[in-house]
């Protein structure tokens, strides 16, 4: 932040931050203030040569869009329509179209357009009509392909920020104006609204392709590198008196090619180097083996992939698919942190698509919509039989010292604990056996406690009132209580 102060003076510019006038830190004399941050919009060609020219990249931005798509997402819904819907799902290939649009959202942005019946697609989505078999189709095509009109600034419409209409030209020459409602913008990485900004870059983003480009083209360029120096990990030279006069004549040179031909019919000249070794000397030929030292070039490497999954958001483990490094090492950690990444990415970026996607899936699906349908994204990771067998026996226990504390009633513990057994799948085919049991038998009220037995009673020597104890407890939620009744020992 620049300011101007005035004094007696002329007037000064000033500016925030540190200085010192003796080390030249913050002045002139300090190199870094000439240091400046510029960003350069990369266009949809440069994206793509990055996408397919570097490994790395392609593993950048494939890995993330497979990981958020890998386990799918459960349905909350009767096991019929589960059925219908998830039979619909395959139908339009949906699973492998999102992974699609995941890859082109790194890539810069996409929309996912949805053809419904043979409507007009410049006119919006009408719900009251949808019914069975409405969407007929669903593409995925990069924001290279798509046309965005002026931003929707009516605030009063449900389409407010977003274009008023997207245009595509297929490659026979044909033009589609679509409306918003029928294209779902899977857009990249968000670029504040700020002055300067071009509003189809704000709309679309920005590419992951170039956040992660210095990164990854200073690794690619460190391995490559390293690649290059392996032909002289070894490297014979051979030092011929007289070499550069013998070359002068051609008698000379013939001499020379043969006794490079004869080297080379013994040892590959991949790792020789003919050199002139003057003209002094003995007058013979003079060998010497060099040795490549590598010490340091993997950690550099390895420094670099480093610096590539932090600007990618992803662990390195995951990233290169190696074991952890260190003792003690399991990856635990990096796979927990990893998956609570992708999680954060479901919720934040696609359930917005895919519940947009909904509003039509599930009545072309159903026949109607279902307002009570919910569903939630599957866990990424999944325990195996030891694991399940332990938080079996915690659950259970917890349950059982649950019903210790009486706090709550038969009925709702037994609910309860009936429906943790059929979400987590615990007992295979528990949900349909309890619904062939009357609701009598599944939920029990319990027996009717009897009354006080006089006979019973005892008197407290202290207070000298009679104190009646109550019989067992014939319930879950029942507590062994104590009546101190309010009258004197005879």
């Amino acid at each position: 932040m620049a300011t101007k102060t005035k004094d007696s003076g002329p007037a000064r510019q000033m500016s925030d931050g540190i200085t010192n006038v003796v080390t030249g830190l913050g002045t002139t004399r300090d190199p870094r203030v000439a240091n400046a941050y510029y960003s350069r919009i990369l266009h949809d060609r440069e994206i793509y040569q990055a996408y397919a020219g570097s490994w790395l990249m392609t593993k950048i931005v494939n890995k993330p869009a497979t990981e958020m798509v890998r386990a799918w997402r459960d349905w909350q819904a009767d096991a019929e329509q589960i059925a219908l819907l998830e039979k619909y799902e395959r139908k339009l290939n949906l699973r492998a179209k999102v992974k699609q649009a995941e890859v082109l959202r790194a890539l810069g942005g996409c929309g996912m357009v949805l053809w419904v019946g043979n409507e007009d697609p410049a006119f919006p989505i009408n719900p009251r009509t949808l019914t069975t078999d409405s969407l007929r189709g669903v593409h995925v095509w990069h924001r290279s392909r798509l046309t965005i009109e002026d931003m929707e600034t009516d605030p009063r419409s449900e389409w407010y920020g977003l274009p008023k209409f997207y245009r595509n030209q297929t490659r026979d020459g044909r033009e589609y104006r679509i409306h918003p409602s029928r294209v779902i913008p899977f857009r990249a990485q968000e670029i504040p609204d700020i002055a300067g900004v071009a509003w189809r870059d704000a709309f679309w983003g920005m590419s992951t392709v170039q956040i992660v480009m210095d990164a990854v083209q200073n690794s690619d360029t460190s391995q490559n590198s390293f690649a290059a120096m392996f032909k002289d990990a070894r490297n014979r030279r051979i030092g011929i008196p007289g070499m550069t006069n013998m070359l002068a004549t051609a008698e000379g040179e013939k001499i020379l090619q043969a006794r490079m031909a004869a080297v080379s019919a013994l040892e590959s000249m991949l790792g020789v180097t003919f050199y002139d070794s003057g003209e002094d000397g003995k007058n013979g030929e003079e060998i010497d083996d060099r040795q490549m030292t590598w010490a340091g070039i993997p950690d550099i490497n390895n420094n670099y992939l480093a610096i590539c999954a932090a600007a990618a958001d992803m662990p390195a483990t995951i990233m290169l698919g190696k074991s952890p490094d260190g003792q003690n090492s399991t990856g635990e950690s990096d796979t927990e942190a990893w998956e609570k990444t992708v999680s954060a990415r479901q919720d934040l970026d696609l359930r917005p698509c895919m519940e947009q996607l909904d509003a039509v899936l599930i009545p072309s699906a159903l026949g109607k919509m279902d307002e009570g349908i919910t569903w939630g994204f599957a866990p990424l990771s999944v325990p195996d039989e030891a694991e399940e067998a332990t938080t079996f026996k915690t659950a259970m226990e917890a349950v059982v010292e649950l019903q210790g504390t009486g706090t709550i009633p038969d009925i709702a513990l037994s609910k309860g604990v009936q429906n943790l057994m059929t979400e987590r799948g615990w007992i295979p085919g528990l949900d349909a056996a309890l619904a062939e049991v009357p609701e009598a038998e599944r939920f029990p009220e319990g027996e009717a406690e009897p009354a006080d037995d006089p006979a019973a009673a005892q008197f407290d020597p202290v207070t000298g009132k009679r104190v009646v104890a109550s019989p067992p407890p014939r319930a879950v939620n029942d507590r062994k209580r104590w009546v101190l009744v309010e009258e004197e020992a005879e």
